[in-house]
């Protein structure tokens, strides 16, 4: 219910900065914080996880693969 939960707030944020008259913002979280920001200022960044990443090993051992 993790994912649902998240997913909620997340709409309702960015619904709320809709109706404020907000446009072209990212919705996401830093640390336990909720917080918006310009699209273009995200556009072209990539934040690498390392592949010895405990997610990226407890997705493996599900059986996720990655490409590699």
């Amino acid at each position: 219910p993790a994912d649902r939960i998240l997913g909620t707030q997340f709409g309702h944020r960015a619904l709320s900065i809709l109706l404020g008259g907000g446009r072209n913002r990212l919705v996401g979280r830093r640390g336990f914080e909720e917080v918006d920001v310009d699209i273009l200022s995200v556009v072209d960044k990539q934040r690498k996880v390392p592949m010895d990443h405990a997610v990226v090993t407890a997705c493996r051992s599900l059986g996720v693969a990655f490409g590699d």
